[in-house]
């Protein structure tokens, strides 16, 4: 189950990273601002697995994460083309110098742009890197991992023109559901799906201590029975969901146009360092969208997924593409 290892990476980095927003520039142009991630890989206890990001030359990222969930932690370090490091509190640090082995690999730079090419360096990491989760619940100890280099420069590039498209048939009906109490620190709960595919189930929580920025997240990807919808246009409009573990229980939508919006039941997840959290209750409140509006405004969440062991930025479209594959 590959994807659901991206899930999780998903999950806990569309929380605390964001593309490099572009610059201003004359009409038609935009300019995109330069950007550099230094990412390594290792294992860690009890059937994690380790990334560790480090990106905007201060920002330092450990996440851990297993088949049914993951932790990143955020701090502000240092990151230059070959070192990274950082201190998580009574966690634990990353001190490590990067290594290059091969030939760097030069991106194209696309036809609509103009600036130097960004560059991907493999090789390895070697330094020290030690770090505990909340009561042990993984660990992690190493002088040396594989990792790598991305090294992106600026570019004015020409706004495309876009066609317009003929109409080939109804395009494939998005559905989010989003479930919070509206406190950043407490439990949330998503899910999303397109027409008949399966349902993609997120719940995550947020928490500051020790200098840290720590997002939990539990994900599964599910059959498309585990999140049902009544037929657009309905009234009143009602939605179930019962996703199988790392989540427990089930729970209830219902908005009427005039009346308030439902969202009832025992629905819960367990998510790592944490244990197991409530995503209902009287204070929390729900929403349904026909669109990703409800999961990303704008649809512009930058996130960083590791496809074939390899770090790239994507937008949230781009990664759902990715995990469907």
């Amino acid at each position: 189950m590959k994807a659901r290892g991206g899930l999780a990476i998903l999950a806990c980095m569309a929380a605390v990273l964001s593309l490099p927003a572009s610059g201003l520039a004359k009409p038609g142009y935009y300019v995109q601002k330069p950007v550099r991630l230094a990412y390594l890989h290792l294992q860690a206890s009890n059937g994690y697995r380790a990334y560790v990001f480090g990106y905007n030359r201060h920002q330092v990222n450990i996440s851990v994460s297993s088949n049914s969930g993951a932790v990143s932690y955020s701090v502000r370090g240092r990151v230059t083309d070959d070192e990274i490091e950082a201190r998580f509190g009574s966690r634990g640090r990353i001190a490590m110098r990067f290594e290059p082995q091969g030939r760097p690999e030069i991106d194209a730079v696309p036809p609509n742009c103009k600036g130097k090419p960004s560059v991907d360096l493999e090789g390895r990491f070697v330094g020290r890197i030690r770090f505990e989760g909340e009561d042990g619940f993984t660990r992690i100890r190493s002088r040396v991992a594989r990792g790598s280099v991305l090294i992106g420069h600026r570019m004015t590039c020409k706004r495309a023109h876009r066609k317009k498209r003929k109409s080939r048939g109804a395009r494939p009906a998005v559905i989010t559901l989003t479930a919070s109490t509206g406190d950043r620190e407490s439990p949330s709960y998503a899910v999303y799906k397109e027409d008949s595919d399966e349902a993609i189930h997120i719940a995550s929580v947020l928490e500051r201590r020790q200098g840290m920025t720590i997002v939990r997240s539990a994900s599964e990807i599910a059959e498309p029975e585990t999140f049902t919808v009544s037929p657009l246009g309905s009234s009143p409009l009602r939605a179930t969901v019962s996703p199988p573990a790392p989540f427990s229980g089930s729970a209830a939508f219902e908005k009427t146009p005039d009346g308030p919006t439902v969202w009832s039941g025992d629905l819960s997840a367990e998510l790592p360092g944490l244990g197991t959290v409530p995503l209902t209750g009287p204070d929390y409140r729900a929403q349904m969208c026909r669109s990703f509006a409800c999961l990303c405004p704008g649809e512009t969440c930058g996130v960083i997924v590791v496809v074939s062991g390899r770090p790239k930025p994507a937008y949230l479209r781009r990664l759902v593409a990715r995990i469907k594959r």
